[in-house]
């Protein structure tokens, strides 16, 4: 397997931007490629190269492991648009992870923010720690939630968990903060704490699995 691995330079202080991030899938170990891939952060446009130390092990296979090291909820649309290969994240991440995520898959050793597989569409997401509001709902003004996939929570999710959910499913070990399934036309919820109020309010259909009545 090959491993890629960032590391930064400094703590970061200001909003890194990972929207472009999912394009090291098509660089094929291209150390070139990948070092000049921009970025933005604190709304200025960077080079990764200027941002992260980046380590390159190379095997013959197709596989691709990658990591980022000393994150934190500054690090926002980590794996947004993430089509294949695994993502380990070894520390906390902010908000819009994996948004619009196709494949592939992603790890997170801590916690993540607001919008956790908003819009996925496939691939699988684990967050070991706690998540904030919107996990696996629709954008901002939209009305399709996620829409395939698997994403599981070892800790506690936030509000609006499922809202606008397609097909998928959302597993949280933890509690459920309020309005869970908010909207929900479809897909699979399951959620071993405790819940919120105001559940399933305008479900459609889909399945939602309590281990604790709420």
């Amino acid at each position: 397997m090959n491993v890629i691995e960032f590391i930064p330079k400094k703590k970061i202080d200001k909003l890194l931007d990972f929207k472009d991030f999912d394009k090291i899938n098509e660089m094929k170990m291209d150390k070139s490629e990948i070092l000049n891939l921009p970025m933005v952060m604190g709304g200025k446009t960077v080079f990764l190269k200027e941002i992260f130390n980046v380590s390159f092990s190379s095997q013959k296979s197709n596989k691709t492991s990658i990591k980022i090291r000393n994150s934190n909820p500054n690090f926002i649309n980590i794996g947004a648009n993430w089509r294949a290969n695994n993502l380990t994240i070894y520390g906390s991440a902010g908000s819009f992870l994996g948004y619009k995520m196709r494949g592939g898959s992603i790890h997170v050793k801590g916690s993540a923010q607001n919008f956790v597989g908003c819009e996925m569409l496939d691939g699988k997401i684990y967050i070991e720690k706690n998540v904030g509001d919107f996990t696996g709902s629709a954008n901002f003004g939209g009305r399709i939630g996620m829409r395939g996939g698997l994403i599981k929570i070892g800790g506690n999710a936030g509000n609006f968990v499922g809202q606008y959910l397609r097909r998928g499913t959302i597993i949280i070990k933890g509690d459920a903060g309020n309005n869970i399934c908010d909207s929900m036309i479809a897909g699979n919820v399951v959620v071993n704490g405790q819940c919120g109020q105001n559940m399933c309010q305008g479900m459609k259909r889909g399945t939602v699995v309590l281990n604790k009545f709420p």
